[in-house]
């Protein structure tokens, strides 16, 4: 398959979810790559945008849809212990600030709110 044919996959994906995304209110969290190739930014931050509860996005520079094998995920948080502490959190009833957190090239998180 290719480039073209998983963009609009994507679109289909984000187009089947319009209206559906704005009922979630559960805390929820998204990892992905500066450079998804399944599914865009921009696609993302869309859903992101309807979905009304607390969310966390986090996006590895310069990563694609596999998230792995660039510096930024080799010296950022470890995607799979971010995920096993945030449901751990979860569990716990903590609650959290709806963030953007961008892992950098040395590994260093900025986090703006969303």
């Amino acid at each position: 398959m290719d480039r073209r044919h998983f963009l609009q996959s994507a679109s289909l994906v984000a187009a089947s979810a319009k209206g559906r995304a704005e009922s979630i209110r559960m805390p929820y969290l998204c990892a992905a790559g500066e450079h998804d190739e399944l599914s865009p930014l921009t696609s993302t931050e869309r859903l992101l945008q309807a979905i009304k509860g607390p969310k966390r996005f986090v996006v590895y520079q310069d990563a694609r849809h596999a998230t792995a094998g660039v510096p930024s995920t080799n010296l950022g948080p470890y995607l799979p212990a971010l995920v096993a502490d945030w449901l751990g959190a979860r569990f716990k009833g903590e609650s959290f600030p709806s963030e953007r957190w961008f892992v950098d090239a040395t590994g260093r998180v900025s986090k703006t709110p969303i």
